[in-house]
Formats: structure tokens, C-alpha cells, sequence
């Protein structure tokens, strides 16, 4: 039977059965227009409320709200929700989602304008911004599972897999520890272990110390245990294993301080041991401003206090010397009060003991005393007249030089004896020129 298109206020239930199985007319319940085909439904201006769908597949190619203006669309296998007649996110067939961007690349793409962005924040007060200001990325990703820090453009820190971070530059493959590269390759702050930390330069660590560069020396600060340690390379080429040389430590036990050597002697403070025996290199050497040496000590034993206005050798004095060096190198003061002394006794030498000795001349064979003519004494022959209190031995006790200040108590004894001479002749020339006066008188 034929079906009225219009129910108006019709309270009564209708069985579908009464339908024509074609219904392709518009229907209207109430004020809703309303069409039923073989397979889809159109509803419009029709409020749904509490509308649950158990199965099937439902499509709307528009839902707009008059009030908030939002609208989903599906349009080619997308979705895209918007407002304001904007499309604020889109879905695409591969189910990539975009938050103001529709060209999809990646899971999630979000297109930042101004200082928009991403912010996660916690009750806490911990956040998390990716976003721009003034156009500069705060936060983005790498690959190889690495995360970076970009601004206008550019990766400024890099955080690899391995957990090493680089600043201003991709971190060097380390092997142990965890290490921080800062503004170029093998400038390296490196967490060797809990109590091992190294600043490096040129270099870096994978497996051993390697050359960041070619042709420049590289050197390494390492805070150890305690001690602080310098070490130094000499130029390679980069990816070569560097061997570092150590320069210098202090010792965590005491503060000891060692220049050259990895020794510590228990019962010094300071060691510095020279790199070579040479005389034209130093062990320790002291100069002011103007490059002057005022101390040195060579690395063949020399040492020179310098020529500055008040070194020793300007600084002079009217006194008597009071410097010993003696045979073991040991430096003494001079001295002669006697205080100093014991076992004083008078001395039996004299001048018989100082007629055998021979006053000669010499050149010293040094290339320092070219040409220079002294007087003086030999050592040995002073030693075979008896007279060894005044000699100097070398360590192998052969003689070696001759305290010539302590002879002057062997001049004095010799002066003494003649002049008790002079007193003995002159007594007895005094007797016979009496004798004579005597004689002539008569």
C-alpha cells in the first residue's frame, strides 16, 4: 500500500515492512528531513543525543556546530577536525597525525607558528618544550637513536646512543666512561669512572688515547683518585693511538709534587727529575721578565745564581768568604768560632813543614780559565809534606784541593818560629857588638 512521505505528529509505530524497500523520497519525522537508500542514511539538521553505534561502518563527510564552528570532514581516506573554519589536525590514510600541518611525514607532525609549540608540564614543576621563538627549534631529534638541540636550523648539542653529549659538534665514538666534547672534535671532558675524571685536548678515548687532529700536539688533565695528573703527546695524525708522556703530579697522600717522574721519594716534598743529562738543557730554571736568568740549575749539575742587579755576584761584600762547597756537592757555612770546635790542640807543623812546600804557578784546564795564570799549591805534594789537615779528598780519597784559608794558622806558626829566631840571633848580635864596644874602649 501506498506510505504518506509526511508523519507529522504520528504516535504510532510503523513496521518497515510497510516501506518501500527502495525509499530513495525524502521523509521528514517532525522537522528532520530524513532519506533512506539501499546502503546510506543522510541526517540533517538533526540533533543525536546519547547516539551509541554497535556495528557497521558509519561515514560523515560533514558534522558541523553551529555554535563552536567545529567541523570533521573525511575527504579521500583523511580526517581532518578544525574550528573556525581552520583545520587544526589531520589524519591521514597511513594514520600519520598532523597538528596544523596536513603534509604528514612522521607519526606526529606538528607545524609551529610563533612561539606555539609542544609542553608537557608535571605537577612538579618539570617541563618539557619543543616548540620556536623567533624561529629557532628548541628541541629535535637525530638519527642513529641520538638526541639533538638545534637553534635557527642548526644541531648546537648532541647526545648520542652511548649517552656522550657534544656541544657545537658531533661526540667521538668513547668506549668507557661517559664524555662531554665541547666546540670542536677531542676537546673532551671525560667521566672515566667514579673517581677518575679527564679534560683532554685533541684527543679523545676509544679503546685508547686517540688523535682528534693532525699535526698538533695534544695534552690531558686527570683528577685521579685524588691526585691530580698533566699529561702531554707529541703530534700524530688523527684516529692514531696518542702515548702520553705524564708531565707532572700531585699526589693526593700529602700534596706531594712531582715534575718528570712518577717516583715519590717518602721523605721529599718535591721531586723534579730533568728530562736529560744535556748542558744545554735545564732541570729548574727561574728568569724575570726580560728572560734574564736570576737562578738555574743545567742538567749537567750547573748552577748559576745569575747577573741581575743584586744577585750574588753583584751583591758584594768586604767580608771574609764563609762558603764550603764540599766534595758531595753539600753547600756549608764557614765558620771559626769556637763554639764550632773541640779537641782544640796547638798545631806542631811550622816552618820546617813549610820549606817543603813548592809555591808554583798554573792555568786551570776548564775552557772557563783560558788563558788565566794563578798562584797557588798542589794539592798532592801538600799531602805527601805531612800536611793533610789542610788537604780536601774527592770521595775516592785521592787529594782534591787545599783549604788555603786554614793555612794562614800554618804561615802564622812558621812567622812565630822565625821570629823567635830573629829574637835568638838578635840577642846574641847585641851580646858581641857589647863585647866589642868593650874591647875597643880598652
Amino acid at each position: 500500500m501506498a506510505v504518506p512521505y509526511t508523519f507529522g505528529s504520528a504516535t504510532t509505530s510503523i513496521p518497515l515492512s510497510q516501506l518501500d524497500s527502495n525509499f530513495a523520497t525524502t521523509i521528514t519525522l517532525g522537522n528532520t528531513a530524513i532519506q533512506l537508500g539501499n546502503t546510506v542514511t543522510t541526517l540533517n539538521n538533526m540533533t543525536l543525543a546519547n547516539v551509541t553505534i554497535t556495528s557497521g561502518t558509519s561515514s560523515f563527510s560533514s558534522i558541523a556546530n553551529g555554535t563552536s564552528n567545529v567541523t570533521v570532514n573525511s575527504s579521500g581516506g583523511n580526517i581532518t577536525l578544525g574550528t573556525a573554519g581552520t583545520t587544526a589536525v589531520t589524519i591521514d590514510t597511513s594514520q600519520n597525525v598532523g597538528i596544523g600541518t596536513s603534509s604528514l611525514t612522521y607519526k606526529l607532525d606538528v607545524s609551529v607558528t610563533g612561539n606555539n609549540g609542544i609542553r608537557t608540564t608535571s605537577s612538579a614543576g618539570q617541563q618539557l618544550y619543543l616548540g620556536n621563538t623567533g624561529g629557532d627549534a628548541v628541541v629535535g631529534t637525530l638519527n642513529n637513536y641520538s638526541l639533538g638541540l638545534l637553534t635557527n636550523g642548526g644541531v648546537r648539542a648532541t647526545i648520542d646512543s652511548s649517552g656522550n653529549v657534544g656541544i657545537g659538534v658531533t661526540p667521538s665514538a668513547t668506549s668507557s666512561g661517559k664524555a662531554v666534547e665541547i666546540g670542536t672534535v677531542g676537546n673532551t671532558l671525560w667521566g672515566i669512572g667514579a673517581a677518575d675524571l679527564q679534560i683532554s685536548a685533541g684527543t679523545y678515548y676509544n679503546g685508547a688515547n686517540k688523535y682528534a687532529v693532525t699535526g698538533s700536539a695534544v695534552s690531558a688533565y686527570e683528577l685521579a683518585a685524588g691526585s691530580h695528573r698533566w699529561y702531554y703527546a707529541a703530534s700524530g695524525t688523527a684516529g692514531n693511538t696518542a702515548t702520553f708522556s705524564e708531565s707532572m703530579r700531585i699526589e693526593a697522600s700529602g700534596g706531594n709534587l712531582l715534575v718528570g717522574t712518577t717516583s715519590l721519594s717518602p721523605d721529599c716534598r718535591t721531586i723534579i727529575q730533568s728530562k736529560n743529562t744535556s748542558s744545554s738543557a735545564y732541570g729548574l730554571r727561574v728568569q724575570d721578565s726580560g728572560t734574564n736568568n736570576m737562578f738555574y740549575v743545567r742538567n749537567d749539575g750547573e748552577i748559576n745564581t745569575g747577573l741581575r742587579a743584586t744577585s750574588p755576584y753583584n751583591n758584594g761584600t768586604i767580608n771574609a768568604p764563609n762558603l764550603f762547597v764540599n766534595t758531595d756537592g753539600v753547600l756549608y757555612r764557614q765558620t771559626s768560632s769556637l763554639k764550632y770546635k773541640k779537641n782544640v790542640q796547638d798545631a806542631t807543623h811550622g816552618l820546617a813543614d813549610l820549606m817543603k812546600l813548592r809555591s808554583v804557578t798554573y792555568e786551570g784546564k776548564a775552557e772557563r780559565d783560558a788563558g788565566k795564570v794563578i798562584g797557588g799549591l798542589i794539592a798532592e805534594e801538600v799531602n805527601d809534606a805531612g800536611l793533610t789537615e789542610f788537604v780536601q779528598y774527592a770521595e775516592d780519597g785521592s787529594p782534591d784541593a787545599l783549604a788555603y784559608a786554614n793555612m794562614v794558622a800554618l804561615c802564622i806558626k812558621s812567622i812565630q818560629e822565625l821570629k823567635a829566631i830573629n829574637d835568638t840571633q838578635a840577642e846574641t848580635i847585641n851580646a858581641l857588638t857589647a863585647r866589642i864596644v868593650a874591647l875597643e874602649a880598652k
